[in-house]
């Protein structure tokens, strides 16, 4: 099983690919000021963000369809207790 983690951070995104306990990949993608400017808030870097670790997987010769499930730091939901929760519309919205 291979899992992508994800950890976004005011100007930074760590990314890691596990395969079971294995780390197979782990990279810190950097971001500049210059490149953060243009965005408002941290839900418009979405897609600059998903561009970028998608570059780096490829790079990596990773392929997404290779990918079992992908885990995240973080978020705009307020506090709730720990465990799986399924994205919902709302979530997204």
């Amino acid at each position: 099983m291979k899992v992508l983690a994800i950890n976004p951070g005011s100007t930074s995104t760590k990314i890691a690919v596990y395969e079971n306990e294995n780390e197979i990949f782990i990279k810190t993608l950097r971001h500049t000021s210059e490149e953060l400017k243009g965005f408002e808030k941290i839900t418009d870097e979405f897609s600059f963000r998903k561009e970028i670790i998608l570059k780096e997987l490829k790079e990596a010769g990773i392929e997404l369809c290779e990918i079992n499930a992908v885990v995240g730091r973080g978020g705009l939901v307020k506090p709730i207790p720990s465990g799986i929760y399924e994205v919902n519309e709302k979530m997204k919205a």
